[in-house]
């Protein structure tokens, strides 16, 4: 049994004495925690030895579960196991599965109150509520010998359903590769159009002993059933990878087993059944994997890795609103060897992204170099040479960040080359990434530098916030802090994270002002501060670990303020404690526009001494600006040159066919094409934007894939293996009539076009950066 070791204080020092702490011990560091409840009041930590600790008091105190745990699973088995996993239901806000390491598994219906068991008789692997109907479930395990009393041993992976909360099971499909709930990170009303029982799963169906999960392999299909597997079909031969998200679905096909190369086919909420072959701007460029960026805006951000598996790097490409025509938005984006890539959207604002990539003056001679040459490697470029960029259109267009003028010392910045901000993202485990939340509309937080490149070191780095949406930066610490934001940025908490601390810092006014509040008695290592997932209260919580125990510490803001704050009706006068902000991307004139059109916040002004208490941050549509260059991107097979021009990319192949099956219209080309949610009215839209024109009303409209659905039923999976070879013998002769890319395994060849695009993509002309 742990002994819990609490000290709840309260300090006296100017508004610290305010604020009620308290600090506990657990077993050992952090592992993952889990908001529960309606209101998100409740706390489940899972450490890494694999206790969960409980809290109902925004972590004021915990109570250890595992007795309760224990106690429960001895009813079933003397084998019990340790929780690995925390799932929480996004249907029922108090249910929460815990996954055992032995097949032992529990639920909660009230946030881990009680417990009851979830029977599954084998260790689960991933376990998967469904979105909208809390006792359903998908989970995935790996067989045992045991389960082969007559046969010798396979090992593979199946995957069960449970309709009653683990109560019985039924096995879906073995041979799994992926699977999903296809109503899973769709919008709601994306799901209109799929039913409510459809899965996606890729399995292979030729396979036989051991299931080998190495590698993008012709025999791995997507597969989907809306009637739990009594019948399916498969929906993309080669299907090996799938991405949902929002109303879009994505799968990774295999066209090269030997060269580990694949293609992007792309379904949209206008037909989820119908899968185009994503049309990228550049020729004879492998594809080796992808990343799902972010769909949240109706395009698609997707980061390709065209340089092989272990490479740093990729670019990243920005769909229209169908999903499957791309440009070119970023070259050589950071990205690491588990697919995660230095680019995230600024939370509650439309259009605006931050990225990082290699600076192509300096790691260029890297990946022009042969792979050959001893010393040399395309795929390690020097992390020496990362910069930083941020888009205010949707990723049409990059630009540096602009670095503040002066310190938190208030002295002066002086820079010996490019003076530009910035910031370390999700790849860097050092330091903490740039950070933004939808309910602190503007603010951002960020940890990085000023020069030319990105620095590793950190006596080299400094904390800074913007506070509108990334136009300008203000450095409010020396050195590295982890972050988080509250009461609608009212409140900001930070503390050290490269060194043992015992003490954090907090403002109420947006970093203009901090105070210091001691929390421990020993300094700890913080890992992270965190708060519920909406951000709108004062209470946080801080964890860390000391001598291999975990430490984590409630905290509770709320009583600094001492009035609310008054009058967001009136925002904008003196009386109210309230302004009125419009997000605006810089350009001339002054108008606040972004993505065509002038929106208005009201939000808290930075020395407003209250807290908000209330969800006020409203929108008001105001007016749609008048379209300029800024509103239009260049369109699929084009590139933007110095002066702005969007130009034909040199050999690039524009198809024959206007419309593809399903399309009830085609449009001209122009070279531009709106960004996709731009709302701007007049202007160069007559100039840039694309006419339409019907589509002839035929059957026979090119399609670049095919949907070819063979059902089949329970009882008959053994033809299973006939039937796809027919499929796929249907689908070798259709990529033999249609036009592909041309793709090179040639990694040492320039990419046909990409010489063009390198100009643009990386260097913003200077007479359009403004001070």
């Amino acid at each position: 049994m742990v002994i819990l070791l609490v000290l709840v204080s309260l300090v006296a020092a100017r508004n610290s004495d305010k604020v009620e702490f308290s600090t506990n011990n657990l077993d050992s560091s952090v592992k993952s925690i889990e908001f529960c409840g309606e209101n998100d009041q409740v706390t489940l930590v899972l450490t890494s030895k694999n206790s969960v600790y409980r809290s109902e008091n925004n972590g004021l105190s915990w109570k250890l579960l595992n007795p309760i745990i224990q106690r429960e699973a001895q009813k079933t088995t003397k084998n019990i196991g340790k929780v690995s996993k925390l799932v929480k239901s996004p249907a029922d806000k108090k249910l929460v599965v815990m996954i055992g390491n032995t097949g032992v598994n529990w639920y909660s219906e009230d946030c881990g109150k009680t417990l009851k068991a979830l029977n599954h008789g084998r260790p689960m692997e991933e376990f998967q509520f469904h979105p909208s109907v809390r006792e359903w479930g998908l989970a995935s395990s790996w067989t045992k010998c045991s389960d082969f009393s007559e046969a010798s041993c396979k090992k593979y992976k199946g995957v069960f359903l449970t309709q009653d909360l683990g109560k019985s099971w039924k096995l879906l499909s073995d041979y799994v590769v992926q699977y999903s709930w296809a109503w899973e990170g769709l919008s709601n009303s994306a799901r209109r159009f799929v039913p409510l029982e459809r899965v996606y799963l890729t399995r292979d169906s030729k396979a036989a002993g051991d299931q080998s999960m190495a590698g993008w392999s012709y025999n791995v299909d997507l597969y989907k059933s809306d009637d739990f597997f009594a019948s399916s079909e498969i929906a993309v031969p080669q299907g090996n990878k799938f991405l949902i998200g929002d109303r879009y679905i994505l799968v990774a096909q295999a066209i090269g087993e030997g060269s580990q190369e694949v293609q992007l086919l792309v379904a949209s909420d206008k037909n989820f059944d119908l899968f185009y072959r994503a049309e990228l701007p550049v020729k004879r460029i492998p594809e080796h994997s992808y990343t799902l960026l972010d769909t949240s805006e109706s395009t698609v951000f997707l980061q390709v890795n065209h340089y092989g598996p272990n490479s740093k790097y990729g670019n990243i490409y920005v769909s229209d609103f169908s999903g499957r025509r791309f440009s070119v938005s970023l070259l050589h984006n950071v990205r690491d060897a588990t697919g995660y890539c230095d680019f995230d959207k600024v939370y509650g604002l439309e259009g605006i992204y931050i990225a990082n990539y290699y600076d192509r003056a300096y790691s260029n001679s890297d990946m022009e170099d042969s792979p050959r040459k001893k010393g040399k490697s395309k795929d390690s470029p020097s992390e020496s040479y990362k910069k930083s960029a941020i888009s205010f259109d949707k990723g049409g267009k990059w630009q540096p960040i602009e670095a503040p003028m002066k310190d938190s010392n208030n002295k002066k910045i002086v820079c010996e080359e490019d003076c530009y901000l910035h910031l370390h993202s999700i790849t860097n485990k050092e330091f903490s990434p740039h950070y933004s939340s939808e309910n602190a509309v503007g603010i951002i937080l960020g940890t990085g530098n000023v020069g030319k490149h990105l620095k590793h070191k950190a006596d080299e780095v400094s904390t800074y916030i913007s506070r509108d949406a990334g136009l300008t930066w203000t450095e409010i610490k020396k050195g590295s802090y982890t972050y988080e934001i509250g009461d609608h940025g009212a409140v900001i908490v930070m503390a050290k994270n490269q060194e043992a601390t015992d003490t954090l810092i907090f403002s109420k006014d947006e970093g203009q002002t901090w105070e210091s509040l001691k929390f421990s008695e020993v300094p700890i290592e913080v890992e992270n501060i965190i708060i519920e997932p909406g951000a709108t209260s004062s209470k946080f919580i801080l964890y860390g670990e000391l001598e291999e125990e975990g430490v984590v510490v409630g905290l509770d803001f709320s009583g600094i303020f001492e009035r609310q704050c008054e009058k967001p009706a009136k925002a904008g006068r003196e009386d109210s404690d309230y302004e009125l902000w419009s997000p605006n991307d810089g350009r001339l004139g002054g108008e606040g526009c972004l993505m065509g059109r002038k929106v208005e916040y009201v939000r808290r002004k930075q020395d407003s001494d209250c807290f908000n208490g209330e969800k006020f941050e409203r929108a008001i549509f105001e007016k749609n600006c008048e379209c300029t260059e800024e509103d239009f991107e260049c369109d699929l097979g084009y590139y933007q040159d110095d002066s702005g021009t969007c130009k034909v990319i040199q050999g690039y192949q524009f198809e024959d066919d206007k419309c593809l099956k399903g399309d009830a219209y085609y449009e001209s080309i122009t070279g531009y094409r709106r960004v996709a949610g731009d709302t701007c009215v007049g202007g160069v839209s007559k100039k840039l934007e694309p006419q339409k024109f019907p589509c002839e009303s035929s059957m026979f409209g090119k399609s670049v894939y095919m949907v070819v659905g063979v059902v089949l039923v329970t009882g008959v999976l053994a033809g299973l293996s006939k039937y796809s070879d027919l499929i796929k013998e249907k689908w070798e002769e259709l990529k033999s009539k249609t036009k592909y890319s041309g793709y090179s395994n040639d990694l040492s060849q320039a990419p046909e076009g990409m010489e063009e695009l390198q100009e643009v993509v990386f260097e913003k002309p200077e007479d359009t950066i403004e001070d």
